[in-house]
Formats: structure tokens, C-alpha cells, sequence
């Protein structure tokens, strides 16, 4: 009885390690497969030595299952969800002062887009309202030496601002702010939306008197 049961254990602990050294081998095949795909139409099989491609279905090999459906990375990757970026910047529309020396363009598709009114000193004698936007949402139309060659720089403060005003007709359709350094900021009144593409305004307040107690609970870094 002790014989038997150790002849039906070591039968066990046999096919129990013949599942384990299948399953080791036939995974690294696949990942060997799925990562080679991913290597487009020159990656090869590493049994047959054909070229892989898209949704290619491979003939029966000692790796693989007869119909296993191979899929490029790429094709994964495009299946997936559309990112933050491309989603949330793919409409193009304008910005320029009033009397059209200074222009730019910038992308911008958000159902909602954020209205700033800020109350600092600057602000408050321009009747400010911007909006912000990524610097890499927009550009300026011209070269940079013809857009400084028509405006004026005016600083103040810390200097971290960077306000360039039209010579001709004084008005400052865009600006680094001090806020959002890596970003834009916009004056709602300049921009022209895309036909189709306006978004709802959602007024927001910064507290420009209190400025670092505003930057710190307002959210408005995110705008960048």
C-alpha cells in the first residue's frame, strides 16, 4: 500500500512538473511572439522563420496553437482610449489684437473652457479676462522677430509676466503669465473660435491682491 501510494505521488509530482516546464516554455514563446509582432512586418517567428504581420494567423508550430490570431502592439495601442492631449487640443482657432498686426493660433477642443477675472492691479485696469492654455497649444503667426518688431514689452512686479502690447493699436491679445509660466494666456475677447467649436465659459475668480494664497487654491496651474 505504501509502494502504491508513493508510485501514484511520484506520477503526480511528474506530470505536475511537465505542466509547470510546458507552460514556462509555451509563455516565453507567446511573449517571444507578441513582442516580435510588435516589431512590424521584418520581426520573424521564431520556429519558421516567416515574417510576422498584422492579424497574421500562423500555421501549427511546436510553439503555438494552430489558429493563434497575432496582433502588431501598434494595433493594441490604437485600440486603446485617445490620449489627454490629442483628445483635449485638435481644433484650430485664432487670436489677434484689434488691429490685426498681432496674430496667433492656438488648439483647443474642451467642451468647457475656464474664464479667468482677476482682480490685481494690471488686470483690474484692463477689465482682464483670459483663459490658459499649454505653450505647446499655440503659435504665433509670423516670424518672432516681425511679432517683436511690432510689439512692446512691459514688465512688472517679479517680472515673471511677460506682457507684449501691439504698437499699433496697444492691445495685448496674449501673454506669458505669472501664473502658468509654461503656458499661455489668452484674452477671451481676442479669440475667435472655430465654427462649431465655441465652448461653454465657466467664469473663475483669482485672487490677485492675495496672489499666493490664490495660485495655491485655485487650481489654475492645471490650466497648463
Amino acid at each position: 500500500l505504501i509502494f502504491s501510494v508513493l508510485v501514484s505521488l511520484s506520477k503526480r509530482l511528474a506530470i505536475a512538473g511537465m505542466r509547470a516546464d510546458w507552460l514556462r516554455f509555451h509563455s516565453q514563446s507567446w511573449i517571444s511572439c507578441w513582442i516580435a509582432a510588435g516589431a512590424g512586418q521584418n520581426a520573424r517567428h521564431p520556429e519558421q522563420n516567416i515574417p510576422y504581420q498584422s492579424r497574421l494567423v500562423l500555421p501549427t508550430c511546436r510553439h503555438c496553437s494552430p489558429r493563434i490570431w497575432i496582433v502588431s502592439l501598434h494595433d493594441i495601442v490604437s485600440k486603446m482610449e485617445p490620449s489627454t492631449t490629442q483628445a483635449k487640443y485638435d481644433h484650430q482657432h485664432t487670436v489677434t489684437c484689434h488691429c490685426g498686426d498681432v496674430r496667433g493660433s492656438f488648439t483647443y477642443s474642451d467642451a468647457t473652457i475656464k474664464v479667468w477675472d482677476c482682480n490685481c492691479s494690471d488686470c483690474s485696469m484692463r477689465g482682464n479676462t483670459h483663459f490658459i492654455i499649454p505653450g505647446d497649444s499655440f503659435q504665433i503667426q509670423g516670424t518672432h522677430e516681425d511679432y517683436h518688431a511690432k510689439t512692446i514689452l512691459y514688465l512688472w512686479g517679479t517680472k515673471t509676466a511677460q506682457r507684449r502690447f501691439c504698437k499699433t493699436c496697444g492691445i495685448l491679445p496674449w501673454y506669458v503669465p505669472r501664473s502658468n509660466p509654461d503656458g499661455i494666456a489668452i484674452t477671451f475677447a481676442c479669440a475667435t473660435f472655430a465654427e462649431g467649436n465655441k465652448p461653454q465659459i465657466e467664469k473663475c475668480h483669482y485672487d490677485g491682491i492675495n496672489w499666493e494664497k490664490s495660485h495655491a487654491e485655485s487650481g489654475i496651474t492645471k490650466e497648463s
